[in-house]
């Protein structure tokens, strides 16, 4: 049996728009219902009621994603459900859907312990870890969706589940939203206080980002490291951001990252031991609302042409940002049985502000350009990097091996056979 008080809103209603408005901002929905729920009963409520009114059901739970809620849907927001629990001893977190990553690595680090969190501590732990979850050490410890023991989610007849095993749980472990919404997961952590790392500032050349390339092809799976590629403060001099976060000993890092610091002279150099506390300081990401697109695909090899191609995307009239992260390691081993990408070595991306005035078309071209060069060594896109992208079913068959994809389509077909759930990265 199940209690709920369901709170909804509609347009015009106070709070509607501070409810219906996320981090991504570059698409503003507008959706017939807001449902705010706070416990897994108030899920059920918001599906029921949503089924009742013919309305499909979106999910929004700190809205990192960029995908369109139809204004006939029912939006349900998560954000309320933010419970973080420990247990040490069995090094385990059970977190609510609605919870930060921040929340659960202040939580987890009273007890010498971490999750596997990726860059930035405001995104959301539920649609971080239903995309599949690339952490900051993600090359010794792979995606962080391998690392869930356990799922709590309401279905599209609104049946509540706890699920730990079988089709549905290797579903939601990377194959993104089509299989339910999610209330709460179980996360194993890891016994980690500090690793060595920050980021590194050099000018950005030719000859760095082949540098940092060569550095980080060779470099152990304990360090982790990326690139951002961006025009600021000054778009004639941009800059190379080099991101490291490394597994060992201080001492051992500074002899690792000699060789960057001898590509150039620093504009910037903030390596150091760190807390995991202060990890969000790698990637500095941005904490509040942004309107953005990305695109991203996951390559074999990261040849010297996708690197020259880096500079002159970045340079073309549109604020944008060119990423590469080295993958390979632990990503493309299998550690536990679930629909994720394993053969990327790197991964390659753009990020473009939205800012007023920028011509989605103009975007448009230069996505397609920069994919362009690096097709011939692309093995396809990554789910844990497509919310960025929007509501693109082709991006998303793109990010599973066909057989992954079939098996996908038919649990999804069995759990929502009418299709009530409209997720952010629809499975086509």
């Amino acid at each position: 049996m199940t209690t709920s008080t369901l709170q909804t809103l509609r347009p015009g209603d106070p709070g509607y728009d501070a409810a219906r408005l996320g981090f991504q901002r570059r698409r503003s929905h507008r959706p017939a219902v807001v449902a705010l729920a706070h416990s897994a009963d108030d899920v059920t409520a918001a599906i029921l009621l949503a089924r009742r009114s013919g309305r499909r059901v979106a999910v929004q739970a700190t809205g990192h994603g960029t995908a369109a809620v139809d204004d006939e849907a029912l939006l349900i927001t998560t954000g309320a459900l933010a419970e973080v629990h420990i247990d040490p001893d069995a090094r385990i977190a059970r977190i609510g859907a609605g919870a930060r990553w921040g929340a659960v690595i202040t939580a987890a680090a009273r007890y010498g312990l971490a999750p596997l969190s990726g860059s930035s501590p405001g995104v959301g732990v539920a649609g971080y870890l239903v995309h599949g979850g690339i952490p900051l050490l993600g090359r010794r410890h792979g995606y962080a969706a391998e690392h869930v023991r356990a799922v709590e989610l309401v279905t599209a007849d609104g049946e509540q589940h706890r699920i730990t095993g079988g089709d549905l749980f290797w579903a939601v472990r990377g194959g993104g939203g089509s299989f339910g919404v999610v209330t709460a997961v179980e996360i194993g952590l890891i016994p980690l206080t500090t690793v060595y790392g920050g980021a590194l500032d050099l000018p950005a050349t030719p000859q760095t980002l082949r540098g940092w390339r060569d550095w980080a092809e060779d470099a152990p799976e304990q360090a982790s490291t990326s690139v951002a590629v961006a025009p600021f403060p000054d778009p004639a001099q941009p800059v190379l951001s080099v991101r490291i976060a490394y597994e060992g000993r201080p001492d051992d890092g500074e002899r690792l990252v000699a060789p960057l610091r001898a590509l150039a002279e620093p504009i910037r150099d903030e390596l150091r031991e760190l807390a995991w506390t202060e990890s969000h300081t790698i990637h500095d990401d941005p904490p509040g609302p942004v309107a953005s697109r990305t695109t991203t695909v996951a390559l074999r090899a990261l040849p010297d042409s996708v690197l020259d191609a880096a500079i002159p995307a970045i340079t073309a009239g549109v604020p944008r940002i060119v990423e590469f992260r080295r993958l390979g390691g632990a990503f493309t081993r299998r550690r536990a049985d679930a629909p994720l990408r394993r053969d990327a070595e790197w991964s390659a991306g753009t990020i473009s502000i939205m800012a007023p005035g920028v011509d989605d078309a103009v975007v448009d071209e230069l996505d397609a350009r920069f994919r362009a060069t690096a097709a011939p060594h692309t093995v396809g896109r990554l789910g844990a990097l497509l919310l960025g992208e929007g509501a693109d079913p082709a991006a998303v068959a793109d990010a599973h091996h066909p057989a992954d994809l079939a098996r996908l389509r038919r649990i999804r077909d069995e759990a929502d056979p009418e299709r009530v759930l409209a997720p952010a990265a629809p499975l086509p």
